[in-house]
C-alpha cells in the first residue's frame, strides 16, 4: 500500500525476503529524500532504527520540525532510533510510546488536513490504539483498532500484493495489536482469530515477520494458560519457524512464548525448567502489557511448588507496581483475580476467596478456586453442586474442566457415592492421565486419589505425581442478615441503633451479634472487626 507518485520518485526494488544492502540504506538516508526514507521505513520496519540508529538520528538532527511534522512514520522511527542507540532495553518502549503520543499532539497543528497516506494512517492508528491501552481504556483501544482496520480496508490507495507498487508496511501488525487488546479484555477467542490473521498477513524475514513472531508467541501463551498443551507446543514450533528479531525488541516480541514455556514446565512439575523459563519472563512488575499473564504464571509456579505465602506477597507487590486493585480486577478476563484467589486458597484464606468471588459475580473462571475452597472445608455437597453446574458450561478451559471433574469425583467418594465417583473420575482420566497433567493431579489429596485410581482400575498407573497432604480450610459463613449487622457494627452503630434502623428488638440484634462472634471465634466487637476485615467481610 503506497503512493504511485512516491514510487516514481524512488523505488527500493528488493525481493521479499532479501535484505536491503547497507550501502543502499546509508545512501537513501544521506539523500534527504523523505519519500525514499519513508519507503525505507516501510520496507525495513524495526531493523532500520535497530541497525542504523546513528545515521537516522543524524538525518533528523539536520531536519527542521516542520519537515517531519507531517511524517508520523519518520517521527515514530526516530523515537525508536533514540531508544535503541541509548542501549536501554525494550522494557522502556512503553515510555517511548508516551513520548510519541506527546509529540503527535504537539505537532498536530502543523499537520496538513488532506487525506493521509495509508502507511501514515496505520502509524497514527497504532499509536492511538497503544495510547488507549496505556491509559487503561481497553474498550476505546478496541474501537480504534476496528476503525483503523475499516479505514485501511476501504482505502482507495491500497495496492494488491502482486502489483509493482505494493509495499506492505508492518504486515500483520494491526491485526496483532488488535489481538493484544482483546487478550487484555479477556476475549481470548476473538484474540486468537486476530492473531491467526496476523500470522497469515505476516511476510518473511528479515523485515516482514515481526507481527507473525509476536502473534505466534501470544497464541502459544493463551493455549498454554488455558491448558491446551499440544496446541501450545505447536504454536511454539510455529513461533520458532519465523526466525529471529532484533535484540532491541526481542523481549516484548517473544514474551508470550516465554510465558508459554514456563506454564508448560509448571504443568509437568519440571521445577528446573520452570525456573529457567521464569527468569526469561522476568518479574511481573516490569512495564509490559502482558504483565497479568506473567503474574499468573509466577503464581502458578508458587502454587505448584508449595510457595503460596511468598506468591501471595509477590502478586500484591505486582498489583501495586501497576497501580492495580486485585480484589476487583477484571483485566484479561479476571485472570489476575483468579491467580490471587488460587493463592488465597493455598494459604487457607477460604472465606476471602468466597467473598471476593461473590463480589465479582462468580464468573466461570472463579469456579475452580471456589470449588477447591469448599472441598478443603469439607463441604462436599456444595462441591458437587458447584462443579456439576460449572461442568455444564461450554466456556470452561481444558485445565479447569479436568480439575473440576477430579474434585467432583473426590466429593462423591467422600459421600459414599462410589459409582458416581468412578464415573466422574473416568471422565477426568479421559481428559488427561496423571502422567500427562501431574500439576493438576498433585492438587488432589493423596488418599482420595489412590482410592479413585484403584476403584477405577488404574491402580497400576505409572508416573503418579507426589500429591498434597490433606489440608483443611475453616470458613466463616455468615447469613446475609449477620453480614448486615457486622457491617453496621463496623460503621459505629450500637445494638440499639441497629435495632432501630432494622425495626427489630435489641434482643434480636444481640442474638445475631453472638452468632457472629461464635462464627468468627472472638469475644468482643474489636476482635470481630479485625477478623472480619482479614476475611474481606467488611467491604461491600
Amino acid at each position: 500500500m503506497t503512493r504511485p507518485d512516491d514510487l516514481d520518485a524512488a523505488r527500493l526494488d528488493m525481493p521479499s525476503g532479501e535484505e536491503v544492502p547497507d550501502e543502499v540504506v546509508r545512501a537513501t538516508l544521506r539523500s534527504g529524500d523523505w519519500a525514499k526514507i519513508e519507503m525505507l521505513i516501510d520496507v525495513m520496519w524495526y531493523d532500520l532504527p535497530a541497525r542504523f540508529a546513528d545515521e537516522f538520528i543524524a538525518v533528523l538532527e539536520e531536519a527542521s520540525p516542520d519537515e517531519i511534522a507531517n511524517r508520523p512514520r519518520v517521527v515514530s522511527t526516530g523515537m525508536l532510533a533514540y531508544q535503541f542507540r541509548s542501549g536501554r532495553s525494550d522494557l522502556h518502549l512503553r515510555s517511548l510510546e508516551q513520548l510519541f503520543i506527546a509529540s503527535t499532539r504537539k505537532h498536530a497543528g502543523r499537520r496538513r488536513r488532506t487525506s493521509e497516506h495509508p502507511h501514515d494512517q496505520l502509524t497514527v492508528g497504532l499509536t492511538s490504539l497503544a495510547a488507549a491501552r496505556l491509559y487503561g481504556d481497553l474498550q476505546q483501544a478496541r474501537k480504534i483498532g476496528d476503525n483503523v482496520q475499516a479505514r485501511l480496508d476501504h482505502s482507495a490507495q491500497a495496492a494488491l500484493p502482486w502489483e509493482p507498487s505494493f509495499i506492505a508496511m508492518r504486515p500483520g501488525q494491526l491485526s496483532c495489536q488488535r489481538g493484544l487488546t482483546l487478550t487484555l479484555i479477556g476475549d481470548f477467542g476473538g484474540a486468537m482469530q486476530l492473531y491467526q490473521r496476523a500470522i497469515t498477513e505476516a511476510g518473511p524475514a528479515p523485515y516482514q515477520h515481526y507481527a507473525g513472531v509476536n502473534a505466534a508467541a501470544n497464541m502459544a501463551m493463551l493455549t498454554a494458560q488455558q491448558g491446551h498443551q499440544p496446541l501450545a507446543l505447536a504454536w511454539l514450533g510455529r513461533h520458532a519457524e519465523f526466525g529471529p528479531v532484533p535484540a532491541q525488541v526481542e523481549h516484548l516480541t517473544n514474551l508470550g512464548a516465554k510465558i508459554a514455556r514456563a506454564q508448560l514446565a509448571i504443568d509437568q512439575l519440571d521445577r528446573a525448567g520452570a525456573e529457567a523459563a521464569l527468569r526469561e519472563v522476568g518479574p511481573a512488575s516490569d512495564s509490559v502489557e502482558l504483565w497479568p499473564f506473567a503474574a499468573a504464571v509466577h503464581a502458578a509456579f508458587d502454587i505448584a511448588f508449595d510457595r503460596a505465602p511468598a506468591g501471595l506477597e509477590r502478586i500484591k507487590a505486582t498489583a501495586l507496581a501497576h497501580n492495580h486493585r486485585l480484589d476487583g480486577s477484571t483485566i484479561a478476563g479476571h485472570m489476575l483475580l483468579r491467580a490471587y484467589l488460587d493463592l488465597l486458597v493455598e494459604t487457607g484464606e477460604g472465606t476471602m476467596v468466597l467473598t471476593l468471588a461473590e463480589r465479582a459475580g462468580r464468573p466461570v473462571v472463579m469456579k475452580v478456586p471456589v470449588t477447591r475452597t469448599n472441598l478443603l472445608a469439607g463441604r462436599d455437597s456444595e462441591v458437587i453442586r458447584i462443579a456439576s453446574r460449572a461442568l455444564r458450561r461450554t466456556t470452561l478451559n481444558s485445565r479447569d474442566t479436568l480439575e473440576l471433574r477430579l474434585m467432583l469425583a473426590v466429593a462423591l467418594l467422600r459421600l459414599g457415592r462410589s459409582e458416581e465417583a468412578v464415573d466422574a473420575f473416568g471422565a477426568a482420566l479421559r481428559l488427561g492421565m496423571p502422567q500427562d497433567h501431574p500439576a493438576v493431579y498433585a492438587r488432589i489429596p493423596h488418599a482420595e486419589l489412590s482410592t479413585l485410581l484403584e476403584t477405577s482400575g488404574h491402580a497400576d498407573a505409572t508416573s503418579l505425581p507426589t500429591t498434597r497432604d490433606a489440608r483443611h480450610v475453616q470458613l466463616v459463613l455468615l447469613t446475609p442478615r449477620e453480614l448486615e449487622v457486622l457491617r453496621a457494627l463496623a460503621g459505629g452503630l450500637t445494638t440499639r441503633g441497629i435495632a432501630d434502623r432494622s425495626s427489630v428488638s435489641v434482643n434480636t440484634v444481640r442474638t445475631q451479634v453472638k452468632h457472629i462472634y461464635r462464627k468468627l471465634d472472638v469475644s468482643s466487637r474489636h476482635e470481630a472487626l479485625i477478623q472480619a476485615d482479614r476475611h474481606g467481610l467488611l467491604n461491600e
